[in-house]
């Protein structure tokens, strides 16, 4: 879970609670307002350390233990959260035929972009607006 505060003091107060509590108590009508993670209750998406993710809170959260939480509130450009790991999974391959499309079809477009690229290289293209 990831809430985004106001600000550091607010942050701050929200690990207080949680220590208070021992990090048991929900953080989801502790947020920003409006909190601009509304629609999921304050939880983040599943998501690994290599995935798009400010690298503050991949940080954060791979350092903590399953059930602990921030002590300190961690800052990124979206603002002050203090995060609790209230779960992990192992990260999954998944099956060829479930991505065999998906993989043809970058497959296929990485081939003509770069045949596109090739032959923009070697034509000689004047344009007839500029001199």
């Amino acid at each position: 879970n990831a809430r985004t505060v106001a600000n550091w003091a607010a942050a701050s107060a929200l690990t207080v609670l949680l220590g208070a509590c021992g990090g048991g108590m929900s953080l989801s009508p502790m947020s920003s307002n409006p909190p601009p993670d509304a629609e999921t209750g304050g939880d983040l998406p599943w998501f690994g350390a290599d995935q798009l993710m400010p690298p503050a809170i991949v940080d954060a959260a791979f350092a903590l233990k399953k059930g602990d939480y921030t002590k300190t509130p961690v800052n990124t450009e979206f603002g002050w959260h203090v995060l609790r790991v209230s779960d992990r999974d192992e990260a999954r391959v998944p099956a060829f035929d479930d991505i065999e499309a998906e993989l043809r079809e970058e497959l296929v477009n990485k081939a003509v972009s770069e045949m596109m690229d090739g032959l923009k290289k070697a034509a000689a293209i004047t344009r007839a607006d500029q001199p």
